[in-house]
């Protein structure tokens, strides 16, 4: 009984000794934060009279808010809180953490199961069980299978992250049945002559594994989205693979919308509220802070536009021309498995994240920055440069921005992690400064390498959508 008295005692002892330690470490760090820049490029003082703000926690109960004085970080300021209830073991996310991918690969994948696949209905279940009942057992079968014998559309699968918490215990909705509604609305015909590879593995007995991948004409395309409070806007953006026809889709292809109050999706409200003409593709959307506008940025073989739009109402309130190089536009080629030729087109279009202040708009081209100024009602062109800032092309999401007059400020958080890296330019486009900043919350924790894992485990921005910049006259 002493004996195992002691050990518990000694057990206890150590496990104060580590509560004692990080407690010690927390409170020499809780008023004292210290923000450090290292200047990449141009002069820090270009940077004065901005500020940063942030929220940080450690673990679930430790809060800072962080005010960073982006051309002074020794005179930052932090305010320290202690939440007694703890905040939960996961972050919140914001709205442009928004994810729908509609896809016509996603039957693209792999999967195993035990005995005889079961007959339903499904075309896609009764395509792969064919496939399975002419694989002998003990043996492995390729087939190239003719989408049109089981499909005259191509199955689509919609996958879609709310902003909700991360774990999505508080999401309310059937994901199949907004498959459905997607699958229903978007009406993708299947291309005479495309095939599917089907692999059907029967070598390991009862159990067998399929494999199939994506007809070689089957569309491709990828999703953009800006959420509001009621729903989200999206549209599809072609990429080097063959374009849909929407021919046969309600309205065609432009922009579309699904509600989705209180982050939960209503299926039955999908439509299309703004036709693109043939020929144009959405490549970005973005709202304004008040989100009374949602600017579209679209390419053409001729160049790129960015059309402004009431959010009520689905009025053009502008459109204005990008200053940049058309993109390449190209015939391509391809045949299906019988040898049918499918001709498209393929065009190279810029990615081009963008972001809308209180009183501008920003497009972060991959070689160029675009800023454009509102004035009375209309966005004014104020300049476009080149930029080699490679690291604004991952701008979005957790990235802000600020125009103060004279001094166009961008920011973006640092995966997640306490700090920033800050891109200053004056009215003409030059590049004023650039930096990164980081904070002793983070140097202090890896400094001790009893810390480190507690560190890397337990540390979050409370929101990502929560860094912002303000100005200090």
């Amino acid at each position: 009984m002493k004996k195992t008295f002691v050990l518990f005692a000694l057990c206890l002892l150590v496990l104060l000794g580590g509560l004692i330690a990080a407690v010690t470490i927390l409170h020499n760090d809780r008023d004292d934060i210290v923000v450090t820049a290292y200047d990449q490029a141009g002069d820090r003082s270009a940077a004065q009279g901005f500020t940063a703000q942030q929220s940080v926690r450690r673990g679930s109960h430790l809060r800072w808010d962080l005010t960073m004085d982006l051309g002074t970080p020794e005179e930052s300021t932090t305010e320290f809180s202690y939440v007694r209830e703890a905040m939960g073991g996961f972050v919140e996310a914001g709205p442009e953490d928004l994810i729908l991918y509609l896809t016509t690969d996603a039957y693209g994948s792999s999967a195993a199961s035990e005995g005889e696949i079961a007959q339903t209905e499904d075309p896609w279940t009764q395509m792969i069980q064919d496939v399975y009942q002419r694989t002998p057992e003990g043996e492995l079968s390729t087939e190239n299978v003719l989408l049109s014998d089981y499909f005259t559309y191509y199955p689509l699968t919609a996958h879609m992250t709310l902003p909700q918490r991360a774990d999505f215990t508080q999401i309310s909705w059937d994901p199949d049945a907004v498959t459905q509604a997607f699958q229903d609305f978007f009406r993708f015909p299947v291309v005479p002559g495309d095939t599917l590879p089907v692999t059907i593995d029967r070598t390991a007995g009862d159990s067998y594994t399929m494999e199939h991948r994506p007809g070689a004409a089957s569309p491709s395309m990828e999703t953009i989205c800006a959420m509001t409070q009621e729903g989200f806007f999206f549209s599809f953006s072609p990429t080097t693979r063959p374009f849909p026809s929407f021919a046969e889709v309600p309205g065609g292809y432009g922009l579309y919308w699904i509600a989705a109050p209180n982050g939960e999706p209503h299926p039955d409200s999908l439509s299309c509220v703004y036709p693109l003409p043939e020929g144009t593709y959405a490549l970005d959307l973005t709202l304004t802070p008040d989100g009374s506008w949602l600017v579209m940025t679209t390419g053409t073989a001729q160049g790129y536009a960015c059309t402004v739009l009431d959010t009520e109402t689905m009025e053009e309130v502008q459109t204005f021309p990008v200053p940049m190089d058309p993109p390449v536009c190209s015939p391509a080629f391809l045949t299906t498995q019988d040898g049918t030729l499918v001709s498209y087109l393929c065009y190279s279009f810029e990615v081009m994240p963008s972001l809308a202040g209180e009183d501008f708009f920003c497009l972060l081209a991959k070689d160029s920055i675009h800023l454009f100024l509102l004035e009375d009602g209309q966005y004014i062109h104020q300049f476009s440069v080149p930029s080699q800032e490679a690291n604004l092309q991952t701008y979005r999401p957790g990235g802000t921005g600020l125009w103060n007059g004279e001094k166009l400020a961008l920011a973006k958080g640092t995966d997640d992690k306490p700090g920033l890296e800050l891109w200053v330019y004056d009215e003409e486009g030059g590049l004023l400064y650039h930096g990164k900043y980081v904070t002793s919350l983070e140097e202090d924790a890896k400094a001790d390498p009893d810390m480190l894992e507690y560190w890397e485990n337990s540390l979050y921005l409370l929101e990502r959508a929560e860094l912002t910049l303000g100005w200090v006259e």
